[in-house]
């Protein structure tokens, strides 16, 4: 049984298995893959939001929020002053999230999109 003993303390540490070979990138990779939360802007028409424009959807996903259009009379449509309210909450969020200056910056990737699929009419 002595005779076992050197044996044991001279092997070599065991392989790395899948257990525990991981670094601290693979251990917080599922907190990465939670999706963001989208916020809704509520619009009373589709002017200015280049509405069903594949870009420009992503451009607004990529900065946490939608456009939402709703007219009078239809179901989820609340008072403009609730409407306003809401609005702002969101807005506030947003400049939170992306910076006091991100409706600029909104402004400019918008009109980029619209010139390279062809929306914009203008000089």
């Amino acid at each position: 049984m002595l005779a076992l003993e050197p044996a044991l303390s001279q092997d070599a540490p065991p392989e790395s298995t899948s257990n525990t070979d991981f670094d601290k990138k693979t251990r917080n990779s599922h907190k990465k893959s939670k999706s963001k939360k989208v916020r809704y802007l509520i619009k009373k028409d589709t002017q200015n939001t280049s509405y069903g424009n594949p870009c420009v959807i992503e451009i607004t996903r990529s900065k946490g929020f939608e456009y939402l259009v709703t007219l009078k009379g239809q179901p989820g449509y609340k008072s403009e002053v609730q409407r306003g309210f809401h609005n702002f909450g969101v807005n506030v969020s947003l400049m939170f999230r992306n910076g006091p200056f991100w409706k600029s910056g909104l402004r400019k990737k918008i009109d980029d999109c619209r010139h390279k699929s062809g929306d914009y009419v203008g000089p």
